[in-house]
């Protein structure tokens, strides 16, 4: 009983134990050597219906194969062996049968369950597994539970039940081990119950089987069954030391080892089953590490997700803000003309209206070009011409251009105090962007009456910009985003500024471009804000700032011949009008083919080129043109495009054109790059 009871220590301590681990523990025991009479120890455990054909796939996946439970047939539960140690023994194929199939079993099994303790079954000799068993066994079983269940009450007990350990007996050579006969004239007779039935014997001595002259019977309970012993004598009476009195003395120095032997073996058990406690400990608290680093991981996803729904949502309020900043600029444009083609208003009407268009015009292509920075900027395709910049000059000129707007809105701006000397490394026209985005973004939020002013300071190695305005100011919570992409403080319905949130993204990536740091600064709204833009400062041994570039008067190209190339026939017009205005003589050509005829047969000064047309690119055009001989070979050429990327430029000049103009383009430009490309010193640089 002991050794069973160390099988259900084994499995009690952990619920689980796979095939290789119980064969170590019932080797252990050495049974066939130290319990004679016990062919081994197997565990069954429960199995729902609706699990069976899991745990079938599981057992053989454990290395069981071929398995099955057997007999078949649809039960509520089912029982089925999966490990019978030791292997050697004669009941090897006792593995799959479901023990809850015997009536006999099923009885021992229940009163087990029920009890908590370990209960024997009736004799077996016809019932399978046993059947191959001439003589009359009997199964031991042990329940296993689940580990810290309660199991205070029978229903408890039924719900924690796993399983159970047990271990059949072969009486014939168990019970001589325990009930050793004195002499031959004495004997033992077993009974199942508690008559001495003759078809309840159980257990019979070969010895002392004449008549008997004394008898005696004695009633002892073995798991939970009652047994019936009746002790026989057909010979004279014992005497006071008597051998059969030796005998038994030897027999209780046998039963004591055997005890001996069993605690022994109980130890061993309880150590195994320790050691697999302290395994079991381990693998929680490996589980406990995985499931806290799970929901660090869980944690971060959450965040992750989060981060992402607000860059989604963010992004779907810049799209309905484009949409609102494109589509309002262009009302204003279609429906003054609308009205121009009417040809019902005053002069005055009509130059209102003209000043209405290009404003409009001019802040769609505004919002195109901020579009195209933070394209360049996000594929670093963003390139500067560094040299020595002095701030001081640069600042002014974006002051004085944004003066008339500021009054406009009754705001005043206060360049200032003292212009600072030092020099910046910069590129001029990025740093103008950069002070024309702060200074226009603080008079957009200061209402009328407020104050705008510009402050300098500088050390060793930096000079300082700071603009301060009295203005609505920044809520604090927003105040950390204020330089994300496509945020705005308010993108609502309702919002009182127009704007696309890219303005302040685009100033911090020129200012970092140019290893130059940016911060804002404000006390929540309705107390201002300040943005204060560090840039590193050079020697004052560095090459002289180039200073600012007055804009190019329209030169007059009398008699320049100017050949307009583009598959739009409204641009073509448009130029061909525009050009004409300053005397050059235009032609134009829709296509590269016609252009390319009209070049050999009638000849230009200038070629003005679309690159983006049906059939033949204006690279293909420009390249056929080069490759011609004499002067049409030679002609200066433009490449006016809407492809207006760095690497558009690079790649229009190595095809062949000397100027890239991107479009919308300013007439004075266009009218100022012809000029240069037919002056006579640019024939030196005319591709040969």
């Amino acid at each position: 009983m002991e050794v069973v009871r160390a099988g259900t220590a084994l499995l009690g301590a952990s619920n689980e134990i796979n095939h290789a681990e119980f064969r170590a523990f019932v080797a252990g025991l050495q049974l066939r050597d130290r319990y004679p009479g016990i062919e081994g120890i197997g565990f069954s455990p429960r199995v729902r219906r609706g699990d069976l054909r899991a745990f079938v796939r599981a057992v053989r996946l454990d290395g069981i194969t071929p398995f099955h439970v057997w007999p078949a047939g649809g039960r509520h539960e089912y029982y089925p062996i999966i490990f019978f140690e030791p292997r050697a023994s004669r009941r090897h194929a006792v593995l799959g049968f479901d023990l809850s199939t015997d009536p006999i079993e099923r009885a021992a099994m229940e009163r087990a369950r029920d009890t908590g303790q370990p209960a024997a079954s009736g004799t077996l000799r016809d019932a399978p597994p046993f059947e191959e068993s001439q003589q009359r066994d009997l199964v031991l079983y042990i329940p296993v539970y689940r580990v810290k269940a309660s199991i205070q009450t029978v229903e408890q007990r039924r719900r924690a039940l796993i399983g159970f350990v047990f271990g059949p007996f072969r009486l014939h050579e168990a019970l001589p081990q325990i009930v050793t006969a004195t002499t031959p004239s004495v004997a033992f007779d077993v009974y199942d119950g508690t008559a001495d039935n003759p078809a309840a014997l159980i257990y019979r001595s070969t010895s002392g089987t004449g008549a008997s002259r004394f008898r005696s019977m004695e009633s002892v309970q073995v798991a939970g069954r009652n047994w019936r012993i009746a002790l026989r004598s057909s010979g004279a009476p014992i005497g006071v030391v008597s051998p059969a009195a030796w005998r038994t003395l030897r027999a209780g120095l046998v039963l004591s080892l055997l005890v001996f032997l069993i605690t022994r073996g109980q130890v061993r058990a309880w150590e195994t089953a320790a050691l697999h406690e302290v395994e079991l400990r381990a693998s929680e608290q490996t589980l406990r590490q995985s499931e806290s680093e799970l929901q660090r991981m869980v944690a971060r996803e959450r965040n992750a997700r989060s981060q992402v729904e607000a860059a989604d949502r963010a992004k779907d309020e810049f799209l309905a803000t484009l949409s609102h900043e494109l589509r309002t600029p262009l009302n204003m444009v279609l429906g003054w003309l609308a009205m121009l083609r009417t040809g019902s208003m005053r002069e005055d009407q009509r130059t209102y209206a003209l000043e209405v268009i290009e404003r409009n015009a001019r802040l769609q292509a505004q919002l195109i070009e901020d579009l195209l920075d933070v394209s360049r900027i996000v594929m670093g395709q963003v390139r500067l011409a560094l040299c020595p910049l002095a701030l001081a000059p640069t600042v002014s000129t974006v002051l004085e251009s944004l003066r008339p707007t500021a009054e406009a809105r009754g705001v005043t701006l206060h360049p200032p105090l003292a212009l600072e000397t030092a020099k910046i490394w910069g590129d001029a026209s990025r740093v103008q962007q950069i002070l024309w985005n702060l200074l226009s973004n603080a008079i957009k939020f200061t209402p009328s009456g407020g104050h705008i002013s510009v402050e300098f300071t500088e050390d060793d190695h930096y000079v300082q910009v700071c603009i301060r305005d009295t203005g609505i100011g920044i809520p604090t919570d927003f105040l950390p985003h204020v330089f994300e992409r496509f945020r705005q403080a308010d993108s609502s319905t309702t919002r009182a500024h127009r704007g696309v949130g890219l303005g302040l993204s685009i100033v911090r990536d020129l200012v970092e471009l140019h290893g130059g740091s940016i911060e804002a600064r404000s006390e929540g709204p309705n107390h201002g804000a300040q943005f204060i833009v560090s840039f590193r400062t050079v020697s004052a041994s560095a090459e002289a700032s180039p200073g600012t570039v007055d804009t190019p008067r329209s030169p007059v190209l009398d008699g320049v011949r100017v050949l307009v190339v583009d598959d739009d026939a409204e641009t073509r017009d448009f130029l061909s009008r525009a050009l004409t205005i300053t005397g050059a003589r235009v032609t134009t050509a829709e296509s590269a083919r016609q252009a390319f005829e009209q070049l050999r047969t009638e000849g230009a000064d200038v070629l003005v080129s679309d690159i983006g047309m049906p059939e033949e690119d204006g690279f293909s055009l420009i390249r056929r043109i080069r490759s011609l001989s004499g002067g049409p070979g030679r002609i200066p050429a433009i490449a006016l495009t809407a492809y207006a990327r760095s690497e558009d430029r690079a790649q229009a000049i190595d095809a062949g054109y000397q100027l890239h103009f991107a479009k919308p383009v300013e007439l004075a430009k266009l009218q100022a790059g012809l000029a240069t490309l037919i002056a006579p010193h640019s024939n030196d640089t005319l591709p040969t």
